[in-house]
Formats: C-alpha cells, structure tokens, sequence
C-alpha cells in the first residue's frame, strides 16, 4: 500500500497536497505501515480495490516472511488521485483529505489536512477535527457543515490539531444587531 500510496503522492505534483506531505518527509518514513494501509482503504478502498497477483514466502535469516504483490488498474488510480487532489475552501482555509503516508509521522484520526491557510493560527499541515462543534470527517462535509453552522451567533469554533497537539481557533465575527439575526463573517 505505501507504494501504490505513493505512487498516487507521485500524480499528484503540482496539488497542494503533495507539497505538504513531500515537506512533513511521511511518504520516506517507513513506519506505521499498517496505518498507512488501513486509512487508504478507508478513504478510497470502494473505488481503488487492490487485486493480489502472486504471493510467496521465503525464508529471511531463519524466520518466515509472506510477499505478495498487488495490483490496480489505471482508472482505479486516477480516481484515488483526483480525490486526493481535491480541496475545498472556507474563510481561508484550503483543506485537502488526509493522505495516507502521513500515518508514518502524524497521529491522528481527523481526515481532512490544511493545505493552505490565510488564517494566522492554522498552518499547512494541520489536521481539521471539528467546526462548530461537529465533526469535520469528508471533504465535503465541509462546506456542509459550514452552512449548517454558518448562522450561529459568535462565529464558529474550528477545533484542529498543530503538531499533534488540540488547538482552537474562532473563525468569523459575533452576531450584530438584535438577537436572532446573524452577524457576517
């Protein structure tokens, strides 16, 4: 999976997301592979099915080891590339779904990463959790929520993690004017 994972990474130079995670050095690492793998299937294993071709084992230094090897077709991984390549915007924050070789560097069960941001707070590389109080889990979800929510007076709370640590940031302005009319923001 790490390198179909990055083979994807690869098809996606040129996207926000791929600076952010050629920069965190996660698609190098070699640890949490099994991470890498579960996030994978669950972000993309419906469109991106990985068919085994071969396995074998063979004998390493006295222990058993199993290799197999897979493969997917080329509609498949442009598929897992265009979704990977997708962003979506909000008060100037471009968030980007969270790519799997992170799992290597980046301990986290949110599932959207900040790509850019023109909010002081928040950083590339961030992982988004929740936005007025609910729980940020699909790209698009996003814009969802965010008009859900967008009517609450004092703005919206964004929870998110920075350098693994929980961090919160209010995004827009309190309600002006008589109660029940929302404020802009």
């Amino acid at each position: 999976t790490d390198l179909l994972a990055n083979q994807v990474l690869n098809s996606l130079q040129g996207k926000p997301i791929f600076d952010v995670v050629n920069d965190s050095g996660a698609n190098a690492a070699p640890e949490n592979s099994a991470a890498v793998a579960a996030r994978f299937e669950r972000q993309v294993g419906a469109t991106t099915t990985l068919e085994r071709t071969d396995a074998t084992v063979r004998d390493q230094g006295g222990r058993q080891e199993m290799v197999a090897r897979f493969r997917v077709g080329q509609d498949a991984l442009k598929a897992a590339a265009d979704r990977y390549g997708k962003v979506v915007v909000y008060r100037g924050i471009t968030a980007a779904l969270f790519f799997p070789t992170l799992e290597h560097t980046v301990r986290t069960k949110g599932e959207l990463m900040v790509v850019a941001s023109k909010v002081p707070e928040v950083k590339p590389g961030d992982v988004l959790l929740s936005l007025g109080g609910r729980t940020l889990g699909t790209l698009e979800g996003l814009p969802k929520i965010a008009l859900e929510t967008a009517l609450k007076p004092g703005g919206l709370l964004l929870v998110y993690e920075h350098d693994n640590e929980p961090a919160k940031v209010n995004l827009g302005k309190a309600a002006k004017g008589p109660a029940g009319k929302a404020g802009g923001g």
